[in-house]
């Protein structure tokens, strides 16, 4: 396999308390998290599970041959979409300010 890897990974559902995997970033369905971008004219990007299976990424069109994935509607290897960048970390909280403290800033602010 030649190409780019790139792994998505796959999360728990806390909110419902089940163990089931909900949906993630990335062009790769659930159950495929492991994106292959390709270049190759005679390959298009694949998404692969653990046990090195493959779907298309996105709407890509899968087919039994070379390429593997064309784009919709056409004979062109499909290029998925290029991976999506982490989420940025959450913003760190502000502290919390005690009443006169607040009333004192709000003092200084508007004096």
């Amino acid at each position: 396999t030649g190409g780019n890897r790139f792994k998505y990974p796959e999360r728990a559902c806390c909110a419902c308390g089940k163990s089931e995997t909900v949906a993630r970033a990335g062009p790769c369905p659930a159950g495929f998290p492991t994106y292959e971008q390709h270049n190759e004219e005679d390959h298009g990007d694949v998404c692969r599970n653990a046990n090195n299976g493959w779907t298309c990424p996105g709407n890509c069109v899968p087919v039994t041959a070379a390429p593997y994935c064309y784009d919709p509607g056409t004979t062109t290897p499909c290029r998925g979409a290029a991976p999506a960048p982490p989420p940025p970390p959450p913003p760190a909280e502000a502290p919390l300010m005690t009443l006169p403290d607040l009333l004192g800033q709000i003092k200084q602010d508007f004096v």
